[in-house]
């Protein structure tokens, strides 16, 4: 089976899912429209919410940046040392050009960024 009938076979899955379910709900007298504007379900919608939430800022968020923050200070301590190395057919040759600091901060922050924290970074 290629993917494209997998799709449809799915597709065929999850209508007759949501029929079945409807189907259901309508057996047993279900009143949707008074169950989705119940308290107790707002209730459990907020504790889910709040909780992916924080899922997602402690788990997710906060990992990622700090993995994202160490590849910036190694890439950057390696600009400034001039350290990049360059597969040039089969050989490995190091640049040795130096970047000044500023170029970098105006590179990775911008121009006016830049002037701001040269500024606050005493000499």
């Amino acid at each position: 089976m290629d993917d494209l009938d997998s799709k449809k076979s799915n597709r065929i899955h999850v209508g007759a899912l949501i029929i079945a379910i409807l189907i259901v709900l309508v057996l047993f007298k279900v009143n949707l429209e008074k169950s989705l504007n119940s308290p107790q379900f707002k209730s459990n919608i907020e504790y889910i919410e709040k909780n992916t939430t924080l899922a997602w800022q402690k788990y997710i968020v906060k990992p990622s940046t700090n993995l994202w923050n160490n590849f910036l200070k190694l890439n950057l301590q390696k600009a400034k040392d001039g350290e990049f190395e360059i597969n040039t057919e089969g050989l490995n040759q190091k640049i040795e050009s130096r970047i000044d600091e500023k170029q970098l901060n105006n590179f990775f922050y911008g121009e006016e960024t830049a002037k701001e924290i040269k500024k606050q970074v005493p000499n």
